[in-house]
């Protein structure tokens, strides 16, 4: 996916032919449960960078809106070139978010109805950001969920989590989503999120 391998099987699964498999291709990115990205990395004799991330879902009617309200700009294939440039400088000013935004992956996965982008735009730039990646029928991920340090404080986060999970819960669908700064872990469960586990990003190169 875009350079990035995603490993999940059923407890017990054989990782050395995913293993083979990945020898054979470019990647840039290996992610699953912790305990499988390691199984794979043993058999590749690889020692890439190490993130674990919490896992977090809103279970279906559990959403407990934010109160602080935010102008919300949602983004689509018509608006998308409008602001990617100040959503990827936004992105890039994350220290969490070392990557920037992959331009052909939105627009594809804008014109398959597998992302949704929810915009604060405030003194002439993009100033907070949430979108969904690779959305399914019954499921959706949370991603790029940041706010720029001097914006921070406001609100912002909370009101674009609460408008797209909104969205997500009328259309029957589950949000997940990963975290690693406590801080965004805070806002997440005061919405109605709840841990279900961990999840490991290595990172090559």
């Amino acid at each position: 996916y875009y350079g990035s391998y995603i490993l999940y099987a059923p407890e017990g699964a054989d990782w050395r032919h995913a293993a083979r498999i990945m020898r054979d291709t470019g990647f840039g990115m290996l992610s699953g449960k912790p305990e499988v990205v390691q199984s794979v990395l043993d058999e590749l004799k690889l020692t890439p960078a190490l993130h674990t991330n919490v896992m977090m879902k809103l279970p279906p009617g559990r959403l407990i809106p934010s109160e602080r309200r935010a102008p919300i700009l949602k983004v689509g294939l018509h608006n998308l070139e409008e602001h990617l440039p100040a959503m990827t400088a936004l992105r890039q000013s994350i220290p969490e978010f070392s990557m920037g935004l992959n331009a052909d992956a939105l627009r594809d996965e804008l014109r398959l109805g597998y992302k949704r982008i929810f915009l604060v735009r405030e003194d002439g730039g993009v100033v907070s950001m949430a979108m969904t990646s690779v959305e399914r029928r019954k499921y959706a991920m949370i991603v790029s969920v940041c706010t720029r340090k001097e914006y921070r404080g406001r609100g912002y986060a909370g009101a674009l989590m609460t408008a797209l999970c909104e969205e997500l819960e009328q259309e029957g669908k589950t949000a997940v989503l990963f975290y690693s700064n406590p801080v965004a872990g805070r806002i997440y469960r005061s919405l109605g999120f709840e841990e279900i586990g961990r999840w490991c990003f290595a990172t090559f190169g």
